[in-house]
């Protein structure tokens, strides 16, 4: 029998060989899409461990994936059977739209030349505001929490941690459309003037979902706003329909086949989930759910170890 010292011998050992760029350099041909959501200072009022990367954290990111990858469009991740297997490939993606994607993300990539796409909520592009961060702005705001609590069936109980309590076991419903919103603040989230540049600058434009609600608790009219109402949006401020879907939060428990159906009857061919795992050939062109890999104030080694473990198994998150 193997000891518990010798177990974690092992594991540790593991954890090393996974978090160095060995495995890539030998390893060819494989796919991974990456996402991402805010990029600001640490003490940006909305800046939170939940979404948000800090400027050189990114950086930090984007000059280990130029000496790993060829950062490609998501098109070419999604659609293209022919790229050469002599190197390894991966898109970059930006959830929610925020508006540092415009002030600190756009500059960094557009001087190396590197693709991206972002997946817009449509809400925080019509009136600058997304529950989630409304919940981690107003964190001291009792009121205003347990007004998100109640909008979307859940308990002052739950007040320790409204947003993973919403995100585990909230409902959306007519109530979640009535939640309570804050006042004006400072700009958080891109605009539709500021989606016209990014779309003018040849970046992608996705849809992630109107208000960013959990697909498999909304009820009916709930999940036909979150896969219509953006999509519309989309289409009157850049003049073509969005074909790409990143469901929001991503992980199994956040989504069903009667989002997935909806989603698809709506005209997009391509849908996102954030399993973490590479993206593998029958995944490509076809009606398979594409995986992200998701990262946030990570260190470069745990980057390399979230991307070198998904060479050795797939995950089921």
């Amino acid at each position: 029998m193997v000891d518990a010292v010798t177990c974690t011998g092992v594991k540790k050992l593991l954890e090393r060989a996974l978090s160095n760029a060995f495995m890539l350099r030998v390893s060819k041909g494989n796919r991974f899409v990456f996402c991402y959501h805010d990029v600001s200072a640490a003490d940006a009022p909305h800046h939170s461990w939940r979404y948000s990367t800090t400027p050189a954290r990114f950086k930090e990111h984007i000059d280990l994936f130029q000496q790993l990858f060829a950062i490609v469009p998501l098109e070419a991740i999604a659609n293209d059977r022919d790229l050469s297997t002599g190197r390894n490939y991966a898109a970059l993606t930006f959830d929610d739209g925020f508006h540092s994607v415009l002030t600190d993300v756009l500059p960094l990539l557009k001087a190396s030349r590197l693709p991206f796409t972002v997946f817009l909520n449509g809400i925080a592009v019509e009136h600058g505001r997304s529950w989630i961060t409304d919940l981690v702005l107003a964190a001291n705001d009792p009121v205003f929490v347990m007004g998100m609590l109640a909008a979307t069936a859940l308990t002052p109980a739950d007040a320790a941690d409204p947003i993973g309590a919403i995100m585990a076991r909230g409902r959306f419903t007519a109530a979640f459309a009535d939640r309570p919103v804050l006042a004006a603040r400072t700009k958080i989230f891109l605009d539709r003037d500021d989606v016209r540049q990014l779309h003018a600058e040849g970046v992608t434009i996705g849809d992630h979902g109107y208000a960013h609600a959990v697909l498999s608790r909304c009820e009916a009219a709930v999940l036909d706003a979150e896969v219509s109402t953006g999509r519309d949006l989309i289409r009157d401020i850049t003049g073509a329909a969005p074909r790409h879907y990143a469901l929001a939060f991503g992980k199994h428990e956040h989504y069903d086949a009667r989002a997935v159906e909806a989603i698809r009857q709506r005209g997009y061919t391509h849908v996102y989930n954030t399993n973490p795992n590479r993206v593998r050939a029958h995944e490509v062109g076809g009606a398979e759910l594409i995986p992200r890999i998701g990262f946030t104030g990570d260190s470069t080694d745990q980057v390399l170890f979230y991307v070198n473990r998904t060479l050795l198994r797939k995950y089921a998150l």
